[in-house]
């Protein structure tokens, strides 16, 4: 017991003057307050956030910027959208012509069995064989014309 005595008598020994004493309950359960001053930092040589800076320095950023954007958009418009105008204008024609050539197919397929009806497989083949006949003797025909000499001193 004495020493509980003895410790009770050094704690309040080292309490400076005007100091209350607070039960331990209560300073557990009331709210921490804290104060948050902001940082002044020019006097270093940073500038705070939210300072005005310059109006030069904004716009040789913003002018730098709006270059960058320039630049890119000029090259964009060199590269990637002609690719891509070529790419979609090769794609839709390459469509295009197979859907084309899957028609043409498709009607002579028709045709011959129109033909084959009225006149029997063999008179559909005579009439195709007719037909190609024709255009292949046509195509030779212009495959082996000359083309004209040019005047002699003159340009086309």
């Amino acid at each position: 017991m004495g020493s509980g005595l003895h410790r009770e008598t050094l704690a309040h020994s080292h309490k400076p003057k005007g100091h209350k004493e607070h039960d331990h309950q209560t300073v557990r359960n009331r709210p921490l307050q804290v104060s948050v001053q902001p940082l002044e930092l020019s006097h270093v040589g940073v500038v705070a956030h939210g300072a005005n800076l310059p109006r030069v320095k904004e716009s040789y950023a913003a002018r730098f910027a709006d270059l960058l954007e320039g630049i890119a958009a000029r090259v964009r418009s060199l590269t990637v959208d002609r690719l891509d105008r070529g790419i979609t204008l090769t794609a839709f024609g390459t469509a295009a012509a197979v859907l084309i050539v899957a028609a043409l197919v498709l009607i002579s397929v028709a045709l011959f069995r129109l033909l084959a009806i009225a006149t029997g497989a063999t008179g559909a083949y005579a009439a195709f064989g007719g037909l190609f006949l024709v255009a292949g003797w046509l195509s030779w025909r212009k495959g082996r014309q000359v083309p004209e000499e040019p005047p002699p001193g003159g340009s086309e």
